[in-house]
């Protein structure tokens, strides 16, 4: 018999999709950006929605915010890289003197400013620890913690609240809200807008019925019920969140059920968008066999994990205190392949891993309390990194000690350097700036980060780093450098490590002035009308627009004649509280307009001397700043202008 080939049909091909740019954009006010989304080449029927609600391969947006795109076949849906589109830093450029009043025929000068915005000025910050700092692409930030007043503002939610850009109180965010009744120690902000919250919480503004744990909330601060509805949460504290590209939520912490289920996994489980328990991933099974502390998601999907735990499923083979799975839960066994893990000094409960941070180049930052790793005790202590494979990179700190305390935070910049805080006071056995410091790329101290600085008085629990390269640190101190004044718990760093709590003039701002469009930050005006100035960061390129001025030109005088000016007295002058006016009898039979200009033109105060006659008439000058006056008396016969000192 002849052989019949049997030939296979061709298995549909699941999508792939990427947005481009991809990089972080900035996007400045009153802009736009064009976002596109392409899905595997040749796929036909491709269909794209955005997590903003919008369709199509390609959006235009015009506000700040994470973009993702899903792309859906007949073969499969695929989700995208989420874009960050950041909002420009706050910038106030004022032009000055405002208002103006020239004297007829004058002229002056306005110049123009562009202040950068410090955080939190004169404000005294958090009554208590900061445990989380966020923060949004419009520039907003998120803040959770164990605190119950902001700014001595006892009004401020509890817990968890939002601060505007410049750090004042964001009071759109939960308005009347008592906040969280527990404490705040995750935090994860959706593509959407949505907010998750992790922790040790149990009560949102009030409502006892909010699930345990972990709750979302929406854009605006308020209870998101489509959440888990009805659903109790987790029998125990929340201390990571992290989430996938599809929407799910991994989520780690010390608890062992959730909604009431016992079957669910201990420490360690993968919610759906919804709230809802994922039982497909691990296959359902048992997960850590103790606390994670924190998550990480790879760009390729794949989870990091770290905490106290010396198993995973059952087994112990896992690498302890930090391992990787897949993006079904089942564990990377190509991570740190044969490798021990972490490891202590051998006291219960003093060796865990609590800070991640995946670094551009896919080598991975561990920070925490341990002293040796896969066995090596001469790898650095309490902080080190790892290659892509889980081996131990010796090119980081090579041959140094590392802290002497532990690391609760890391942020990893875009140039390499390593931002870290926590509970040290040195490192590589010499002096550090404490409890927070910055590392070059090798992991050698960046010593030009708040150089000569002390730190601050106390741990720094999260570190935030801004597209600005600015830097939130939060945690539990009172004071920066020994500056008490900054604000308590959290502050903001310049790039260099100094505190930012003042407004600081924007570096190499160019201003043009309307109408005209004249370039420099001053303007000689002898003209009316109204004035404005238009200032650009270099950096960003972005403009941000001035007050506007109104100029008036007085109108010119009509004199009297010089005899009958002479006769108009003014006494005493000079003057401190007030003067007399002695009018002729000729010009006191009808009532006069006094009024007072400074020494740039504006009218300080103005009075109606009533008719009579030769009489003395009492200006009041209480309040106006010493100084040359010019008073004005428009009279029956003109205008009369005498010159008046006040001491």
């Amino acid at each position: 018999m002849p052989l019949t080939l049997l030939v296979p049909p061709a298995r549909a091909q699941a999508p792939t999709v990427a947005v481009t740019p991809a990089d972080p954009l900035t996007l400045c006010a009153g802009g736009s950006q064009t976002l596109t989304a392409t899905a595997t080449a040749s796929l036909a029927g491709v269909s794209y929605t955005w997590s903003n609600g919008a369709t199509g391969p390609s959006i235009s947006v015009d506000q700040p915010g994470l973009y993702q795109a899903t792309a859906t076949t007949a073969s499969g849906t695929a989700y995208s890289n989420v874009v960050t589109v950041n909002a420009p830093p706050p910038v106030k450029v004022q032009v000055s003197p405002d208002p103006l009043v020239l004297p007829f025929g004058g002229s002056q000068t306005l110049t123009a400013t562009a202040t950068m915005l410090g955080f939190n000025v004169g404000g005294s910050g958090l009554d208590n620890s900061v445990n989380k700092v966020l923060v949004q692409p419009d520039g907003k930030v998120l803040v959770g913690g164990y605190f119950t007043s902001y700014n001595g503002n006892a009004a401020a939610p509890d817990n968890l609240l939002r601060l505007n850009a410049d750090g004042s109180l964001d009071t759109s965010f939960n308005p009347g809200g008592t906040g969280v009744g527990g404490t705040v120690s995750a935090l994860a902000l959706q593509p959407d807008g949505k907010i998750v919250v992790g922790g040790f919480l149990r009560v949102y503004n009030g409502n006892a019925a909010a699930p345990d744990m972990v709750l979302r909330l929406n854009a605006d601060g308020s209870l998101d019920a489509t959440f888990n509805p009805g659903g109790s949460g987790f029998d125990n504290g929340v201390r990571a969140l992290a989430l996938q590209a599809d929407g799910r939520i991994l989520v780690g912490g010390g608890f062992s059920s959730y909604n009431g289920n016992v079957a669910a996994p201990d420490f360690l489980l993968r919610l759906n968008a919804n709230g809802s328990l994922d039982t497909s991933f691990n296959n359902g099974r048992a997960s850590a066999n103790s606390n994670v502390y924190d998550l990480a998601v790879q760009p390729d999907g794949k989870a990091l994990v770290a905490g106290n735990f010396t198993g995973y499923n059952g087994s112990l083979t896992a690498p302890d205190y930090i391992m990787r799975l897949y993006a079904d839960g089942s564990l990377d066994t190509g991570f740190n392949s044969g490798g021990t893990g972490i490891s202590g000094d051998g006291r219960p409960g003093n060796t865990y891993v609590s800070a991640l941070a995946v670094q551009a180049d896919g080598r991975i930052l561990l920070g925490g309390v341990f002293l040796s790793y896969n066995g090596n005790a001469a790898a650095p202590d309490y902080l080190l990194r790892l290659n892509p494979d889980g081996g131990l990179d010796a090119s980081f700190n090579n041959g140094g000690a590392g802290f002497n305390e532990g690391v609760f935070t890391l942020a990893a910049q875009p140039d390499g350097k390593v931002l870290v805080g926590g509970y040290f006071t040195d490192y590589n056995s010499a002096t550090a700036p404490d409890y927070v410091l910055r590392l070059n790329a090798n992991g050698t101290l960046d010593t030009g980060f708040n150089a000569g600085g002390t730190g601050t008085d106390a741990y720094v629990n999260s570190l935030a780093l801004q597209p600005d390269g600015r830097v939130l640190a939060g945690g539990w101190f009172a004071s920066y450098n020994g500056n008490a004044a900054a604000p308590d718990n959290l502050v903001r760093l310049n790039a260099d490590g100094s505190l930012h709590h003042l407004d600081q003039a924007l570096p190499g701002a160019t201003f043009v002035f309307n109408p005209g469009a004249s370039s420099g930050s001053n303007r000689t005006v002898s003209t009316a009308g109204s004035y404005a100035a238009i200032a650009t960061d270099p950096t960003t390129g972005c403009h941000y627009g001035s007050n506007a001025v109104v100029v008036t030109v007085q109108q010119a005088l009509a004199t009297v004649p010089a005899a009958l000016t002479q006769q108009i007295k003014l006494y005493p002058n000079p003057c401190r509280t007030s003067t007399f006016v002695e009018l002729p009898a000729s010009l006191g039979h009808q009532a006069v307009t006094a009024t007072l200009l400074d020494a740039v033109g504006r009218a300080v105060r103005t009075v109606s001397l009533p008719a009579q006659g030769s009489t003395a008439h009492q200006l009041d000058l209480r309040d106006l700043s010493s100084g040359v006056y010019a008073l004005c008396l428009r009279t029956s016969a003109g205008t009369v202008v005498k010159k008046l000192l006040i001491d």
